[in-house]
């Protein structure tokens, strides 16, 4: 027969799984919420300041490049690529008068692709760095 003193003894365990995810979960919610909170409710008087001045208009060189494939610049006519050498040579004076200009070739929709790949070549040869190809803005239809 068993004697009381060898009763069996009681395991008391209390497993804390269940709330360790609950007081995480509330801890994401409330760091979530207490930017939105204070976000509302606090108001800052912004001082005034001076108006920096506005940049001036980039410079540009404008290119035209016609459909038979004469190219203008500064309404002198070059028929590459028999003038390519002065059309370089007047091109380079005209970038040397400029502070990193922005070229912008405006080819009819016309030309021949050659004439523009020429002309471009030219542009990478004396190192310009912007190009752009002008088009006409055109509204999309719905």
């Amino acid at each position: 027969m068993k004697s009381r003193r060898e009763k069996k003894s009681i395991v008391a365990k209390i497993d804390i799984t269940p709330f360790t995810d609950v007081v995480l979960v509330l801890l994401i919610i409330f760091m979530v919420a207490t930017p939105l909170i204070y976000q509302g409710k606090i108001k800052v008087n912004l001082p005034d300041a001076s108006v920096a001045k506005s940049q001036e208009k980039p410079e540009s060189i404008t290119i035209i490049v016609e459909a038979s494939g004469t190219v203008h610049l500064d309404e002198r006519a070059f028929n590459l690529p028999a003038d390519e050498k002065a059309f370089r040579e007047g091109f380079a004076a005209r970038l040397a008068a400029s502070n990193d200009p922005t070229v912008v070739i405006n080819g009819d929709k016309n030309v021949k692709y050659d004439s523009i790949v020429r002309v471009v070549n030219v542009l990478s040869d004396l190192k310009v760095r912007k190009v752009m190809l002008g088009t006409n803005a055109k509204k999309r239809e719905a």
